[in-house]
């Protein structure tokens, strides 16, 4: 909800706001809908096939994730986190949550900027940041991108399957 009222506070902006995939609270969904009523900035996409993401990723420039300050959200990177990976496959920006690990990835790597998930207007503040500066956007897609190869599964498998190695051969 915080993205969608800190994007409505935007003032004559040529951008738009997709909001991408289902929410698993029915309630929630309805509160979603009406929130956006009338804003034709804002288009609500329901769950799409994986491959169909992919599509409507390509054609964005920035990807928001912005979750709320829980513990399985502030400490990694990973999990549900998976946005961040694919929206760097994708080399879009990103304005993600404050959280300390976060801030240091996100920002310590030049892909994009953070805000407190909870406040409207940092969120406000960090898309106006993206969008009234078109160099710099370009500049953390390019490393967004760049950046994505690194955490490619196939590898980390291989990282994954060398410490094994390690661990069985210190065990025999």
């Amino acid at each position: 909800m915080e993205i969608i009222r800190a994007f409505k506070e935007l003032a004559n902006v040529n951008a738009e706001l997709i909001l991408l995939g289902e929410s698993q609270s029915s309630d929630y969904k309805k509160r979603i809908i009406s929130e956006i009523r009338g804003f034709s900035k804002i288009k609500l996409i329901h769950s799409v096939p994986y491959d169909e993401m992919w599509n409507i990723l390509s054609k964005c420039h920035v990807g928001l994730i912005c979750f709320k300050p829980t513990p399985n959200n502030i400490g990694a990177l990973s999990g549900r986190n998976n946005k961040i990976y694919e929206y760097m496959q994708s080399g879009l920006a990103i304005i993600g949550s404050n959280f300390p690990v976060w801030k240091n990835f996100i920002e310590g790597n030049q892909i994009g900027v953070v805000a407190d998930p909870t406040n409207i207007f940092e969120i406000k503040h960090a898309m106006e940041y993206l969008i009234s500066n078109p160099e710099k956007l370009k500049e953390m897609q390019n490393r967004a991108k760049s950046l994505a190869n690194e955490y490619l599964w196939e590898k980390e498998c291989e990282k994954l399957l060398k410490l094994y190695e390690e661990l069985l051969d210190e065990n025999t």
